[in-house]
């Protein structure tokens, strides 16, 4: 699956159809790699959990807090992956979930 194909599927599962097994398949194909792609899938990630998101914060919670921290790992090995107001968004998330 492309990477524009995973954020897709992310908006369509944590937006539209509130799928568990969608928003869990999107939680584990995260971080993306992609410099345009990630910030994309991971900011949109960051704002829905910021938003209380019902599917985020209920039955993906443990996907949603594995995907944030593999994010956050994955920023400190390669800073393109996040622009400024998403890393300011993960820091956020991040004091939020106690991660």
């Amino acid at each position: 699956m492309s990477e524009n194909a995973v954020c897709t599927l992310g908006k369509l599962a944590l937006l539209h159809t509130q799928d568990a097994g969608q928003g869990d398949k999107f939680l584990s194909m995260l971080p993306l790699s992609s410099a345009e792609e990630a910030q994309e899938a991971h900011e949109f990630l960051f704002s829905q959990i910021l938003a209380s998101n019902a599917l985020l914060s209920g039955a993906c919670k443990p996907a949603a807090m594995k995907a944030v921290a593999a994010i956050r790992d994955a920023h400190a090995q390669n800073e393109d992956l996040l622009t400024e107001e998403g890393v300011e968004q993960m820091n956020k998330v991040i004091a939020g979930l106690g991660i």
